[in-house]
């Protein structure tokens, strides 16, 4: 499923497959929420901060079982 996103710079294109989601473009300058790449886990989380657009996956599986700071 590809998804546009419009956002506050623009419109930031959201690929989902296979349980997995990723941004494959966007209007930022550096493209970091692109060079994220895939999301597969639970809490998983891309964000293209220009824009206002944030991806975060939810469900039970996680990578991490606890977080400190």
């Amino acid at each position: 499923q590809q998804l546009e996103v419009e956002g506050r710079a623009g419109i930031s294109e959201i690929h989902i497959h296979g349980g997995r989601a990723r941004f494959v473009a966007g209007p930022c300058r550096n493209k970091v929420c692109i060079h994220s790449g895939w999301l597969s886990q639970g809490g998983d989380a891309a964000a293209c901060v220009p824009n206002g657009v944030s991806i975060r996956l939810t469900g039970s599986r996680s990578e991490f079982d606890g977080l400190a700071h």
